[in-house]
C-alpha cells in the first residue's frame, strides 16, 4: 500500500509515562484487565442462568534498564591517544537528559504523586500517592503531538525484582495494580457507582 504512512504501535515508537515522568529506559510493559464473574443458578435448571460480574481488576508489569548517576554527570571525560600522548576532553553528559542521581525508583519524582519510590518504603508507604501509567506514541505528522494509546489510573507498585548477568544490561522489574484502564478512544472508563446507585 504505497503512499500510506503506517501507524502501527511498536516498542520503538512508544513512550511510557508514570504520572508526569517520561521513562526513557522503560521496556517490556504488559498489562491485564480481569473481570471476575459468578454463575447464577435457578431451581430446576441444570445450566447457568446468567453470569454476573463481581469484580474488576487491572494489573501489569514493566521493566526499567538501569544506569548509574555517572550517566547524568556533566563532567564525563573522553580519553584519546594522539601520537602516543593521552588527551582528555570534556564531553558533557554520557546520556543526554539522564537523571543526575541515576534512575533507581527513588529518583522517580512525579509532579503530582511525589516520589514514586515511597510506595516501596515501609516508613512512607501509607502516605505515598498513586500515579497514572500511560503509553503514547508521537504523531508522524507536523503536529508532533502525543497520541494516547493506553492509560491505567491510580496505580500502586506491588513488587520489585531485578536481573543482572554478564551478557545483558541490568534491569529492574516492577509489578503494579491499577483502578481503571482507559483505551485510546474518546470514552474513558467510569467508576461503577458513577452512572447508577448500586445500593
Amino acid at each position: 500500500m504505497a503512499g500510506i504512512t503506517p501507524s502501527f504501535i511498536t516498542g520503538a515508537n512508544a513512550k511510557i509515562k508514570l504520572g508526569s515522568l517520561t521513562m526513557a529506559f522503560a521496556t517490556d510493559v504488559s498489562y491485564q484487565l480481569t473481570i471476575s464473574h459468578v454463575g447464577v443458578r435457578a431451581m430446576g435448571m441444570l445450566e447457568v442462568a446468567s453470569y454476573e460480574p463481581t469484580s474488576y481488576a487491572v494489573s501489569g508489569t514493566f521493566s526499567v534498564i538501569r544506569y548509574t548517576k555517572e550517566a547524568g554527570s556533566d563532567q564525563v571525560s573522553l580519553v584519546r591517544f594522539v601520537d602516543g600522548q593521552a588527551e582528555i576532553s570534556s564531553a558533557g553528559q554520557a546520556i543526554v537528559g539522564a537523571s543526575k542521581g541515576g534512575n533507581s525508583v527513588n529518583e522517580w519524582n512525579d509532579a503530582n504523586s511525589g516520589r514514586i519510590g515511597d510506595q516501596l518504603d515501609p516508613g512512607l508507604i501509607l502516605s505515598s500517592l498513586t500515579f497514572d501509567l500511560e503509553i503514547y506514541v508521537k504523531s508522524k505528522f507536523e503536529t508532533n503531538e502525543n497520541i494516547p494509546v493506553l492509560r491505567i489510573r491510580d496505580c500502586r507498585i506491588t513488587g520489585k525484582s531485578g536481573s543482572l548477568n554478564k551478557r545483558a544490561l541490568m534491569t529492574d522489574q516492577f509489578s503494579f495494580n491499577g483502578i481503571l484502564m482507559d483505551s485510546d478512544g474518546d470514552r474513558s472508563s467510569s467508576h461503577s457507582t458513577t452512572k447508577r446507585d448500586l445500593s
